[in-house]
């Protein structure tokens, strides 16, 4: 994964075009996606847990860092307070959550 993480791609670019965001965006929630059709919450997703397979600007990405995700149970909630602060949705905050956690973040990863 020689492409780098997607915060410091941001870093280097200092702005992304639309296509670029909505081509990671595309793919952070396909894989957001992907893990919850499978019972999975990652629960701590951030740009710095977000890297690019080569440094081509149309470069893949992939999700890493599954040091807090959880297996769930579709209707359950959770209610450990994991996460990085900026990202964590206020549902976790106040300790009763689901895996719409993990669209939270997304939101704030888009936005930056």
């Amino acid at each position: 994964m020689e492409g780098g993480e997607l915060f410091d791609r941001i870093m280097e670019c200092q702005s992304f075009s639309e296509e670029m965001g909505r081509s990671v965006m595309e793919q952070v929630l396909s894989a957001v996606l992907y893990l919850h059709k499978h019972g999975f919450i990652h629960r701590d997703l951030k740009p710095e847990n977000i890297i690019f397979e080569t440094k081509d600007p149309k470069s893949k990405i992939k999700v890493i860092d599954f040091g807090t995700s959880c297996q769930y149970e579709q209707g359950s909630k959770l209610k450990k307070k994991l996460g990085t602060p900026y990202y964590i949705a206020p549902e976790v905050l106040k300790r009763y959550y689901d895996e719409k956690c993990d669209v939270w973040s997304c939101g704030v990863i888009m936005y930056i």
